[in-house]
């Protein structure tokens, strides 16, 4: 490849990197470890400036938070945070070009890096592994360059930015000892004493010991092994499928070393031991500490890394003597490559909790004065950051992982929503938490969101207009059917006795109940009741608009009174009915009994109520679940209300989103209401509970929820059909 085809390579591979990386830098939030970076360097913005030069945290450097606190002249958080590692990671492109005399091998380990997951990922996060990559690819550049100045920059610069750059020094010391014992050249030993060097300024920046802490180092397995060939070529987030085109880029860098090593041994040796020894000496200092959380902490190998498979590839293109197929086979390869790298480079960065999104919707649901009770310091942390953007309305309260205080805010609050995310080391309180309704879960840092004391408090007193207009999707017709039973108590608001068969008795002269209606339209009121008494009458109020008085005849009778366009006021509907007269039985019961009523329902003028319903599947509308390719038509209306989504919704939401939503928030739910759920949600029909009981009692693997699922979707009662 020619040095101006390579200019061109490199430059359109800078431009890819650059929408990789800087668009939407703020469509999601930050999550823990951004956050407590980003309330460090807040504090360290107030610190002496002689604090900058000997360092005063236990993890990441001077350096750091120092760019982190020059993208503050951005107002989000998130951009500021995010702009500074955005701008190094584009930069790093072009400056590994220069990393090689071989300018197509070059060009070729550019655009790798520009379209790397594991490079687009922490180029997009407010950490500091993407100045420490392009530090290390500016230290990997100078030391094949033997521009002694510029490695001393560099390799001291990677001290000050984090405690990480630990093995990537020792891979330097490394790699120039053997250079300058192949060599005898005086410059490499100077690097190789200024690597020694910055290791012992990284021992005076980071003297406070960090401890362990957290997940424990995994088994050196062939799963985890796999994980790591994967991260270093097709995807950073989990699940770590074996890809075989990860196993085609780690034999593509070993013949690329092999090649090198034969055409340059002193090239060959520097790459490939910047490439192997932060790995080798990250994990085993991750491995002495018992400590492990993700890839990041050896991403520092990643350029060179790439630089050995850029140059397997040109050489595998140098077997061709025809410089037209050469190109050929080079671009092949990259097309290949990039369609499988290609994914996760454009997506993973946008698959973390949004805690803005978390934050924002309890904010809103809240009523001044709730407790927010947190399982652990992670979620703590996360959602605090985003609670202090809003004026104070909610208690934030941190169960410290503690069941006992998680008990007590409980028992002494009320309403009380209890939020879990991230790693713990006892899951007591999130087990206990279970106990609660679950409103929202995702499996992303395992988040759940349960609000106490119960559904029906919540459904009455907190939710919002697509919650509500959800509930009323779930029924067939603009209407609904409302049973007096323990199915939809969640509508009884107040003014009413426990179930009595399928009964229940309004007491006290006044009784309400949501309506699960949405928007205005002229309408029928009818239920079926019983009054206490004689001379009974009942007058009937919509949203505080009269609707008229009725008088009660003895004994079982049914009732009708028309319901107006005008009656329907805002989106929350309330039907208020006031008694003539309440009467105590005497009978012992201390009651005062003014109706019984066995049903009620809300039809369409001159239209007949919808058939009461067995369920309702109740959740929060905030978090957007993760997109699928679809093999059906979109979901409908029936369907994406009974899954708990706002209908207005439907044409944005696929079967598989809403499936798989459903999945993520059946954590707490046992497999026979799982099963019911399911069966009355995606097909309409309800399977009672020892139905329910017997068809899951089979069930040993995690996956026969998924089989339910698909096999449901796949029958002929399913209203979705395939797209075509």
């Amino acid at each position: 490849m020619r040095g101006s085809r390579s200019v061109i390579v490199v430059a359109a591979a800078t431009i890819v990197a650059a929408v990789l990386r800087l668009a939407r830098l703020d469509a999601v939030s930050l999550w823990l470890d951004e956050i407590l970076d980003y309330d460090v360097a807040t504090k360290l913005a107030h610190q002496d400036w002689w604090r900058w030069l000997i360092g005063s945290t236990r993890e990441h450097g001077p350096l750091f938070f120092a760019t982190e606190l020059a993208g503050r002249v951005f107002t989000s958080p998130e951009l500021a945070a995010r702009i500074a590692p955005a701008l190094f990671g584009v930069a790093t492109i072009p400056l590994l070009w220069f990393a090689t005399r071989e300018k197509r091998t070059g060009a070729i380990a550019a655009l790798l890096l520009a379209i790397s997951p594991l490079h687009v990922y922490y180029s997009r996060e407010a950490r500091p592994y993407a100045l420490l990559l392009l530090l290390g690819t500016a230290a990997l550049v100078s030391l094949l360059t033997e521009n002694v100045a510029l490695f001393a920059v560099a390799i001291v610069a990677c001290a000050y930015t984090t405690e990480v750059s630990g093995p990537l020094i020792l891979a330097f010391a490394g790699a120039a000892t053997i250079a300058a014992i192949l060599t005898r050249r005086r410059s490499f030993v100077i690097c190789a004493s200024l690597s020694a060097a910055a290791i012992a300024l990284l021992l005076l920046i980071y003297r406070e010991n960090p401890g362990a802490g957290g997940a424990t180092f995994p088994v050196l397995d062939g799963r985890f092994l796999n994980e790591l060939v994967q991260s270093f070529a097709l995807q950073v987030l989990p699940p770590f499928e074996p890809r075989r085109a990860a196993y085609v880029v780690l034999l593509f860098a070993i013949v690329g070393c092999i090649d090198l090593i034969r055409r340059d041994r002193v090239t060959g040796v520097i790459v490939t031991t910047v490439a192997i020894a932060p790995v080798a000496f990250g994990l085993t200092a991750l491995a002495h500490v018992n400590h492990w959380y993700s890839v990041r902490y050896v991403s520092s190998a990643l350029p060179a890394y790439l630089l050995l498979v850029a140059a397997g590839i040109a050489f595998v293109a140098s077997l061709v003597k025809r410089e037209a197929v050469a190109i050929a086979i080079v671009a092949v390869a990259l097309i290949a490559l990039g369609y499988e790298m290609w994914p996760a480079a454009r997506e993973e960065s946008y698959r973390k909790l949004d805690w803005r999104v978390i934050a924002s919707t309890i904010w809103h649901h809240a009523a001044p004065g709730d407790t927010v009770l947190t399982a652990n310091t992670w979620t703590d942390v996360s959602l605090d950051f985003y609670l202090r953007r809003f004026p104070l309305r909610v208690h934030l309260v941190n169960a410290g992982e503690s069941l006992a205080i998680a008990k007590h805010f409980v028992e002494t609050r009320s309403p009380v929503w209890i939020v879990r995310a991230g790693y713990e080391a006892d899951p007591a309180v999130s087990q206990w938490s279970c106990g609660y309704p679950l409103l929202l879960a995702t499996p992303t840092e395992d988040f759940q969101i349960h609000y106490a004391p119960s559904l029906a408090h919540f459904v009455q007193n907190r939710t919002l207009e697509p919650e509500l207009r959800a509930l009323a999707g779930q029924y067939a017709s603009d209407g609904c059917s409302i049973s007096f039973g323990a199915t939809d108590e969640l509508f009884l608001m107040r003014g009413w006795a426990g179930i009595e068969g399928n009964e229940r008795w309004a007491i006290d002269r006044e009784a309400a109940l949501l309506l699960p209606i949405n928007g205005a339209a002229d309408r029928v009121l009818r239920f079926r009741a019983l009054p206490a008494g004689s001379n009974q009458h009942i007058q009937l109020t919509l949203d505080g608009t009269l609707l008229g008085d009725l008088a009660m005849k003895p004994g079982w009778s049914d009732y009708e009174i028309a319901a107006p366009k005008g009656a329907w006021v805002g989106g929350r509907h309330v039907l208020t009915m006031r008694f003539a007269n309440a009467v105590v039985p005497g009978n012992g019961d201390p009651r005062a009994l003014s109706a019984m009523f066995e049903g009620l329902s809300v039809a369409p003028a001159g239209g007949n109520p919808p058939p009461r319903l067995a369920l309702h599947f109740i959740r929060l509308q905030e978090l957007v679940p993760d997109r699928h390719p679809t093999r059906y038509q979109r979901a409908n209306r029936i369907v994406t209300s009974r899954l708990g989504f706002d209908p207005q919704r439907s044409p944005q939401l696929t079967v598989e989103q809403l499936t798989q939503s459903f999945l993520d928030e059946s954590a707490c739910i046992d497999d026979a209401t799982f099963a019911r759920y399911a069966y009355w949600s995606l097909v309409g029909r309800d399977m009672d509970e020892p139905n329910a009981r017997a068809v899951t009692a089979q069930w040993r693997k995690e996956h026969e929820r998924a089989r339910l699922l698909q096999g449901l979707i796949e029958t002929p009662e399913f209203p979705v059909p395939r797209a075509k």
